[in-house]
Order: structure tokens, then sequence, then C-alpha cells
């Protein structure tokens, strides 16, 4: 069995919980994934799931809670809805299925009743990354650690890079800031492990998360191929640097028109946004308004093409005008057509939409470039289905969603596309793919695999000609994280940086040290096989760095001096990177 992201829930099931009232919980056979080991897949895996974590479905297409405690009615049933493969057949065998009774000891989580306070912090930088050696903090009691009596305390901090502790601090906590600081010694990711002892030396409050130690930002120059994709966090995301960021809007927040364009309160998301990065801004737009949809009266009216073309043209005239004022250079005609859950019509209407659009676009700003397909994954005989049928006669290159459970195909999956693009757009030479998102979610992968694969997608990204950007998805996570749990409806997982800036993941790291190599370089070359990819970098036609999979590229040429980048944790990734840097 090989999943992926198109075909990937072939062989996974759905798992089905029903209480006595007849109330449906699911686990969905996309998010069942996240708990399987890929490398192990032809051995027996257990697998357990947080029962917290199921979600309550009604007919596949709504998830309003119900009334009531599903689980005091009792579970009388679960059942598991597989998916037929339409080519192989799988066998699967489920054995000691069984219900355990966790009960958690209880703990308080540290960041809860404490204050760090980055001291000496760079602006619109996150909290728990630095970009100089020494990381510094004043740390207090909040409200609710002084109501626990937590006064006189002692807090310890340990400070570990591949299992070694490199640094412990301790202080006595109190109402008033007390200074703590540590060294962090190399460019990478460490974690802070964090315990509260009350006078008799229990624990009371204990937890640890990732922070990194980045390369500042490159001062030659911005990368030509590299950004973000969130819809918020615009500050911070600038101050990674970068040339790319990137906005999504859905139509149905645009109501029926009144002379201008308006949005439902709340959810105007351009006028708030500063100057783009370097500066390029992707506006990706999808959910067509009911009041414009073919479909208005059913559940699922924002998956299906406009009812009235000129009514639909006319909003996008506007909406390029307007999103143009706010920095935006690229126009990505529908997110994710390719999924389901975004487009539901036929790929004749698809087209329409494509054609239409761009004459709208091209209408109100001729300099738009307009990005279409979109796909949510690597997509490739959808991909040529848009070539074939004329898509590049409506855009100026195809947006790709990179999201993979195969990264390890990498080559494959770039030659792919590149080989469609020579194919279908060889009368338009600066025609090009996007990769507007792509993402490595944890725990499907694991923080130290995140970060790695970002690396390589955006090396290779950078040593294609035809690819002309990719942006990771996402900077922040929005939404409140739980430490024992598993929320199947968040994207938490792909984050960088967590939820009230709580933690920085490696990939944070990552993306330091992709833009410092990129915006010193005018030129990349890839080169070897997947398993032994090796990328060189060059500055006015001199070597001054190499990227490497398969050895330790600092002992293969005298000019390469400064000692390997050893990011602490990536090291214990599917593969190591070397990276050396000549002096």
């Amino acid at each position: 069995m090989k999943p992926n992201i198109l075909r990937g829930d072939t062989g996974f099931p759905s798992i089905h919980l029903v209480n006595a009232e007849g109330t449906v919980f699911r686990f969905a056979r996309g998010n069942l994934k996240d708990f399987f080991d890929f490398r192990k897949a032809n051995t027996p895996q257990r697998i357990k799931l947080p029962v917290s974590s199921f979600v309550y479905d009604k007919d596949l297409k709504n998830n309003v809670l119900p009334r009531g405690d599903f689980f005091e009615q009792g579970i009388v049933k679960i059942y598991f809805d597989f998916l037929k493969h339409e080519n192989y057949s799988i066998d699967m065998e489920i054995s000691n299925f069984e219900l355990d009774e966790i009960k958690e000891k209880s703990i308080i989580d540290v960041q809860s009743v404490v204050n760090f306070e980055r001291t000496s912090q760079t602006f619109n930088y996150s909290k728990f990354s630095t970009r100089v050696s020494m990381m510094s903090f004043a740390v207090s009691l909040t409200s609710s650690g002084i109501y626990l009596n937590m006064i006189g305390n002692i807090l310890s901090i340990d400070i570990v890079s591949s299992g070694n502790i490199l640094n412990t601090i301790s202080v006595i906590l109190s109402e008033e800031s007390k200074s703590i600081k540590f060294e962090l010694p190399k460019i990478g990711a460490y974690w802070m492990r964090a315990s509260i002892f009350n006078e008799m030396g229990e624990v009371c409050a204990q937890s640890n998360w990732p922070i990194v130690r980045v390369f500042p930002s490159a001062s030659s120059g911005l990368p030509d191929v590299l950004g973000v994709s969130d819809s918020f966090c615009y500050d911070q995301i600038a101050a990674l640097g970068g040339s790319w960021d990137r906005a999504v809007l859905t139509l149905d927040a645009i109501p029926a028109p009144k002379g201008c364009l308006h949005f439902n309160p709340g959810t105007e998301p351009l006028p708030m946004l500063p100057p783009g990065t370097g500066k390029r801004r992707v506006m990706a737009v999808f959910g067509m308004s009911k009041w414009l949809s073919s479909k208005a009266d059913a559940w699922d009216y924002s998956r299906y093409g406009p009812s009235d073309w000129s009514a639909y043209y006319d909003l996008v005239f506007k909406l390029v005008e307007y999103a143009y004022k706010s920095g935006v250079t690229h126009y990505e005609v529908w997110n994710e057509a390719t999924a389901l859950g975004h487009w539901n019509d036929d790929f004749q209407t698809l087209m329409k939409l494509h054609e239409v659009t761009a004459s709208a676009a091209r209408a109100a700003v001729p300099e738009m470039k307009i990005l279409g397909a979109c796909t949510h994954t690597w997509t490739y005989e959808y991909i040529e289905k848009f070539l074939k049928a004329g898509g590049a006669d409506h855009c100026d290159g195809i947006a790709i969603h990179g999201y993979t459970y195969q990264p390890e195909e990498f080559v494959d999956q770039f030659d792919m596309v590149e080989k469609l693009l020579r194919k279908y757009t060889s009368h338009k030479p600066d025609f090009g793919a996007y990769i507007t998102e792509i993402g490595f979610r944890v725990p499907a992968f694991s923080e130290d695999d995140q970060a790695y694969w970002f690396i390589i997608y955006t090396l290779e990204t950078a040593a294609r000609n035809l690819f002309k950007a990719i942006l990771w998805f996402r900077f922040a996570n929005r939404r409140p994280e739980i430490r024992s749990g598993y929320r199947q409806d968040a994207s938490a997982g792909y984050a960088m940086t967590g939820y009230n800036d709580t933690y920085c993941r490696p990939a944070l790291a990552g993306y330091s040290v992709v833009e410092r190599l990129l915006g010193r370089a005018d030129d990349v070359h890839a080169t070897g096989s997947a398993e032994q990819r090796t990328y060189k970098f060059y500055e006015n036609g001199c070597l001054f760095a190499i990227v490497s999979r398969s050895f330790d590229v600092a002992h293969l040429d005298p000019a390469f001096k400064h000692p390997c980048i050893k990011f602490s944790t990536l090291s214990k990734a599917a593969a190591t990177l070397y990276i050396a840097i000549a002096p």
C-alpha cells in the first residue's frame, strides 16, 4: 500500500462510533493517516486514537454538535468504512481492538502559570526564536500562578539539544519579574523543558516546547522563490524574509453588490495588510457566494460555478482592482479546484471559470498574473487535462499545492510537472509552476522531518527553471492547542509557531537557512538521484555553499572551512542534511 494525498484514503477506514440514540461520531480516514507510520507500511502497527477527538457526523455534510453527552448514552456499535481501490485489492487485518480508559495525571502547563517575556527581542519576531547565541527572558507568575499559590516555588529549565542538556536555569517565582538567560550555540532547534517544584520538592507544573536559533534575514537580497502562505501574521512573515506571501479569500464573504465592492462585517482581509514582502503577493479565492451560485439552494452551494457569468465577471473585475491596491500581484483562480470539498461542479464549468476570470482580471489590471489549475497535491492527470484543454491560454502559470505522503519522491514529482509544462506551454516561455502551498503535518511527519522536507522542496524549487515560487503553509497556529489530545478540524500540525507564540518548531530554523542561502545565491544547481541529491549555490559564478542528503560536504573541498550547520534535532530525521558554507 502506498498512500498519497489524492488516493491515500484508499485502504484506510473511517471509524464510526454509534451510541444508543443512533448519534454517530467519526474519525476521518484522512486524519487516521496521521497516526500511521508509512515507513513501516508492511508490518502490523498498534494505533491509539484519542476518543475525545472524534467529531460528530451528520450525513458527511454538517458537523453541528448534538444535544447531550454522546458518551453518556453508551457506545453500541463501532464500524469501519473502507474505500475501494480502483486498481488494487488491499488486505488489512484489524485485531485486538479495544477501548482503553486512560486516566491521565493532571499536570499544569508551565506557560499557563508563568509569563515568559522576551527581553532584547527583535520587533515582529517570534518569542522563542533568536538570531544571536543568547536568549533572555523576564519570568513572573501569571494571575493564575498567584491564585494557585506558587509564590516561592522554583522554576527549573533545561535547554536540551539531541537529548543532551546544554543549560540548566533555576529561579524562585514571584509576582516580580526575574531574569533568566541561556545560550544556543548553533543554528537549529532545541527543546525548553520546564518544571515547577513546590517547597516539598514535588512537581506541580511541567511542560516542554521547541525553540530555535535562526540565521538573521539575508542582507544581500530577497530569495526570488521563497515565501509563506498564511492569511494572518503578515508582519511576522515579512520579518522572516522572502519574496512572497499569500491571502485566501472566500467569495462567500462578499454579499450581493450594492454599487461598489464590499464585504460582510469582519471578513474584509486585505486593507489591513502591510505592503508585500518584496514583493509578490498571491490572493487565492474559492467558495462561490450564495447569491451567485448556480446551486444556491444546495447545502454545498459554494462548490459550484456562477449562475450569472456577467455578474461573476463584474465581481472579479472589482475584486482584482481592490486586491491590486493592497499589493496583490498574482490572482489564484480557485483554491484547490481538485479537492471535492472546494469544487463539485464539472470540468467544463471550471474551464469557463478560468476563462472569464482571466478576461476580467486582465481588463481590470493588465499586469496582474493569473494562476490556474490549483491542485491540492501532485495531481499529474488533472494538470495534463487542464493544459490539454487550453488552460494555459487563461493563466500565466499553474498553482500546485505540494502536499504528499511520499516526499522521498520529490525529484519525480518535479520532473513530471516540468514534462507537462514543456509539452503544453512551449508557446509561452514565461509560463511556470508556483507551489502556493506546501506543508508536512505533525504528527504524520515528525517536527524534524517537517523541517527537513520543507528545506528539500525549497532547494529543489530554486534549482528548477520552470518553478517560480514555493510558499510554506503555515506560519502560526491560530487556535488554542491541547497537550493531551488531537483535533481533527485544526491545521495546527502545519504551523511553524504555536498559538499565542508558545513555541517555535525546527521548520522556522529551516526557513532561515534557505532564506540565507537563496538570498545570496544567483544560481542553484541540483545533481544526483533523490537519495543522493546535492545542491550547489553560486554567487557571481563562484561556489559558496553546498547542501547534500548523502554525505558530509564540509570535508569535500578545502574551501569549505566553515563547520557544518547542524540542526540540533534534524539529525534524527528520515535523513540528515549536510550543509557547508564557505567563509
